[in-house]
């Protein structure tokens, strides 16, 4: 799809610009109508669209993985700060709403556990399979807690997030009865 297009030129401009090639990204704009910038940012619109979809999103989310992993080593792992911007870039708030949150609580989480700069390919592939179960139904949220089986960083958000949605609901039952 013409969306991986998109992607592979925000890596390169923006996110880990060693990765990809221009000459790539020269090559496959003419795939999706785009021989020049103009009519590029005419696409850009409609390529958000293709990822406004979450079903559409899993297979470039897991492009993300290997395209933006640290090659320096021989783990699985990618750096927490690539992490975030691919993570911003991909999850539009309309696919997640709480991506905003998710964002903030990972900066707060950096300055609790400033040891932990990278992430492992479970943790990212888990995040996604976080913000599908959530995204239907934040009810999910109490699916996550009893299960125990995510990653803490999941975990601690889920315990958060589940703590401030009781708080606006007791708010609001508040507000209606006065």
């Amino acid at each position: 799809p013409s969306c991986i297009f998109f992607f592979k030129q925000k890596t390169a401009y923006e996110i880990a610009q060693r990765l990809v090639g221009s000459e790539m990204c020269i090559r496959d704009r003419s795939r999706i109508g785009a021989s020049n910038l103009s009519q590029l940012k005419g696409k850009l619109k409609e390529l958000r669209g293709e990822i406004a979809n979450v079903g559409n999103l899993k297979p470039i989310y897991a492009y993300a993985f290997s395209l933006c992993r640290d090659r320096a080593t021989a783990h699985q792992i990618m750096q927490l700060e690539i992490a975030k911007q691919l993570w911003k870039q991909l999850f539009l708030p309309s696919v997640f709403p709480l991506i905003s949150n998710w964002l903030e609580y990972v900066e707060s989480f950096q300055k609790t556990q400033p040891l932990k700069k990278a992430i492992n390919k479970d943790m990212w592939e888990m995040f996604y399979d976080f913000v599908c179960l959530i995204s239907k139904d934040k009810s999910g949220i109490n699916k996550i807690l009893e299960d125990g089986a995510w990653p803490l960083m999941i975990e601690e958000f889920a315990k958060k997030i589940k703590a401030e949605l009781k708080f606006q609901i007791i708010n609001n039952f508040q507000y209606m009865t006065s």
